[in-house]
């Protein structure tokens, strides 16, 4: 981050670019580096909508700007007694060249609920260049040391898989230590893996797009794998925050989104043969982990799918959505069936057998709907559309 100069003896604070690449103003917003890597380029919010222009422009200035005060600063800005004084003399922060005046902020009416904005701000998200503001907007709250509720993230996912914004989502994850975007519930890491899964779908498995779907289903896995510190679902899961029966990165239905690629490469693309070895390998790993009687409904303590910080997502409204997250699994269960050698490809197929069982126990809408259409060309469910929850994810 840029770096701080306080000028001593003065109500001045001057600070190197720390939120703008050419100014947060719509001309001006946030200077953001896009990787911890000296070597990437800045990235600069892109604002394509007054209402999102509005909501953004609102947190920096309420929220991310005050939070660059020294706490001495702090503490005159928001103490009454300081009110005339400031009047007078407002302390004032220069941001790049982008000055800030502060006079006395009452705590209970001028400061603006974190969470209220946040959610507005998402809901204002529409495309792929609103998208790229999630990691900027995440970084400034931590600085401002705002904590971001875990609910948001889904919602977050949706509206990124909606604009085929999923790369930046990943982004935002592999870059933890500045945005906190944890990836520690199943909700948000599966959701993401079926968009991901979805955009090559609906590409008809074009071979580059499915290729690129399996590069970014591996990162998602790798992020959650090497970066344990910060998203530390292993170790939450040891300590009993979780009722999940192991961490994500070891989870089946996480590993079965980069065994669904796989096998659609090996059937679609390389003559149905495992030319890298992948598909048997991604097979072994989940039949391994994914126990031979049970669907995707019991692969976690029965508790687990009535919290709805584990899996309840699952079975909400009648399982609603199960079938879009469980209909991509189904498909590539069978079709890593049609690669693998016999002993591999009978563990696979009765796998299959139960959770394909457990689909058509459930009452599928819309997306589920879509989805399993377009994986197996046969109809399943409703495919009315159904209004979303507002507090579903």
């Amino acid at each position: 981050m840029g770096s701080r100069n306080m000028l001593l003896g003065s109500s001045r604070t001057t600070f190197d670019a720390i939120s703008r690449p050419t100014g947060l103003q719509f001309s001006r917003c946030f200077s953001w580096t896009a990787s911890l890597d000296a070597k990437h380029r800045p990235i600069k919010f892109h604002y394509t909508n007054p209402e999102l222009h509005e909501t953004l422009k609102k947190i920096r200035e309420k929220i991310i700007i005050p939070s660059y005060l020294s706490e001495d600063q702090k503490k005159k800005v928001y103490d009454y007694r300081y009110q005339k004084e400031l009047e007078i003399d407002p302390i004032v922060v220069d941001v790049d060249g982008e000055e800030f005046k502060f006079g006395y902020i009452n705590p209970r009416q001028d400061v603006p609920n974190t969470k209220k904005l946040v959610q507005q701000a998402v809901d204002h998200m529409t495309t792929k260049s609103d998208l790229s503001n999630v990691a900027p907007l995440l970084e400034g709250l931590k600085q401002a040391k705002r904590s971001v509720e875990w609910t948001i993230l889904p919602k977050i996912v949706r509206r990124a898989g909606l604009a085929d914004a999923t790369s930046k989502i990943v982004d935002a994850a592999g870059w933890v230590e500045r945005t906190n975007f944890r990836l520690i519930h199943s909700e948000t890491v599966n959701m993401l893996l079926c968009y991901i899964q979805e955009k090559a779908l609906n590409s008809e498995w074009d071979k580059e797009e499915t290729l690129k779907a399996l590069k970014q289903a591996n990162k998602v896995i790798e992020v959650m794998e090497e970066r344990k510190e910060n998203h530390p679902d292993g170790m939450s899961w040891n300590e009993g925050m979780t009722l999940r029966k192991r961490p994500l990165y070891r989870d089946p239905q996480v590993l079965a989104a980069r065994l669904h690629l796989a096998a659609v490469l090996a059937v679609k693309h390389y003559d149905g043969k495992d030319v890298d070895g992948l598909v048997t390998k991604y097979a072994q790993e989940v039949v391994a982990l994914w126990p031979e009687k049970v669907g995707l409904l019991g692969l976690h303590p029965e508790r687990a799918y009535q919290t709805k910080q584990d899996m309840a997502y699952l079975v909400r409204r009648e399982g609603l959505k199960f079938a879009w997250y469980a209909a991509p699994i189904l498909h590539g269960f069978k079709l890593a069936a049609l690669v693998v050698e016999p002993e591999l490809k009978q563990a696979l197929l009765k796998r299959a057998e139960r959770l394909e069982a457990e689909i058509k126990q459930t009452k599928p809408r819309f997306e589920s709907v879509e989805v399993y259409q377009k994986l197996f060309d046969a109809n399943i469910g409703d495919p009315e559309p159904v209004k979303e929850e507002e507090d579903s994810n």
